[in-house]
């Protein structure tokens, strides 16, 4: 019924093994290290690897040199090797990064149901508010022409367009998308991830630090992108009035390696963690207090939903479309993008009012996926009245 199509992997590995045992799974196509089954069978997933490779043996060679003047290359050889692979199912899933137009185009001539995904903001929104935020920030935006004309040829070529969030949503209406191809599904969280006993021991562990600093944690590739910088210099701030530590940063994520220096620039300590895998994840979150997400621009960031299982209140953006899922003084606070002063306002208001973190109103994976079969079988429907 339904295939999946992504350069890369991203969120798909959460909800593949509900959708397929739900029979609703055609076929997987990625992009992703070999030896990697996601659980499915064999017949189940094609695995177009090179790409993934190459673009991996780039970034450790040469960095992010050159990599925007040969991205189109990569993603080229990509596409070329579905293509030799690819058969349309009844609707076909693609995340849309401008290199899936000619697989879209093949289903379209087929007649299938085309649902593209956007995962982040429109592209063009993107575009214009990193720009101007590398300028203040004296360091390059990385972006390609090429991929973001091809991105706009994609969503012109879909039938429905899947979101994450009211926010993604609304960028794509400001320029012109019809809001009634639009489709908006949150993304999920693992259910029963976090133990009591995981939660019981956190608790322990925060009560013996007494009155040591509030442990702050941000996760997240260290990016223009997920605006690390405002958070690193509220935290400067809050310290320097109070005379002290009071406030103790972690990044986890990787880095960009200009950006890193900005943040060093800011003149605040900070502790930073490369990579902490995901079956760690949760149980690290415990060992924090608070966790920020200080995005610029975030189509919906699953870490969100990941520090709320933790047990930690957030602190976003509204440009992370996460924040739909913040209730205000319960959970969390949503500030707004680009401003210190909004993150120092929202830790200080976090111990104030004692805000802690609770799930509220979240998916599961298998939810997810069972929402986004009813789509994909509305879609079906839909055209089998426009055949008649």
């Amino acid at each position: 019924m339904l295939n999946l199509t992504v350069c890369g992997k991203f969120h798909y590995p959460k909800y593949l093994k509900h959708l397929n045992e739900a029979g609703k799974l055609d076929c997987f196509y990625y992009s992703y290290k070999l030896g990697e089954t996601f659980g499915l069978p064999a017949e189940k997933r094609k695995n177009s690897f090179l790409k993934e490779y190459l673009y991996n043996l780039h970034l450790r060679t040469v960095g992010e040199r050159g990599l925007v003047e040969l991205a189109p290359l990569y993603h080229r050889l990509w596409q070329d090797s579905v293509k030799r692979m690819y058969a349309p199912a009844d609707v076909n899933l693609f995340m849309i990064h401008g290199n899936c137009t000619e697989l879209i185009q093949m289903c379209r001539r087929q007649g299938k149901a085309v649902l593209g995904e956007a995962v982040n903001a429109h592209p063009l929104f993107q575009e214009a508010l990193l720009l101007d935020e590398a300028r203040r920030r004296g360091v390059r935006h990385y972006s390609s022409p090429y991929l973001v004309r091809k991105m706009l040829e994609e969503f012109e070529l879909v039938d429905r367009l899947l979101v994450s969030s009211e926010f993604v949503k609304r960028t794509f209406v400001e320029r012109g998308f019809d809001a009634n191809k639009i489709l908006t599904l949150p993304y999920g969280v693992e259910r029963g991830a976090v133990t009591a006993q995981m939660m019981a021991d956190a608790v322990v562990r925060k009560a013996s630090r007494k009155r040591g600093p509030v442990k702050v944690l941000c996760v997240g590739q260290i990016t223009l992108r997920k605006g690390q910088f405002y958070l690193v210099d509220a935290i400067k701030s809050l310290n320097m009035r109070a005379g002290r530590k009071r406030f103790e940063l972690t990044l986890v994520g990787r880095p960009e390696a200009a950006y890193m220096k900005c943040l060093a620039r800011a003149g605040e300590s900070f502790t930073h963690v490369e990579h902490v895998a995901n079956g760690d994840m949760l149980r690290f979150m415990s060992e924090f207090d608070v966790f920020v997400l200080p995005s610029l621009e975030d189509g919906f960031s699953v870490v969100v939903t990941e520090a709320l299982s933790a047990g930690l209140p957030v602190i976003t953006t509204r440009n992370n479309g996460a924040a739909d899922i913040i209730s205000d003084g319960r959970n969390g606070v949503v500030v707004e993008a680009g401003s210190s002063a909004a993150l120092e306002a929202a830790l200080e208001r976090i111990l104030d009012e004692r805000i802690t973190g609770q799930s509220v109103n979240l998916l599961s994976w298998k939810d997810y996926a069972s929402r986004l079969a009813s789509h994909a079988e509305a879609m079906l429907t839909e055209a089998s009245h426009e055949r008649v």
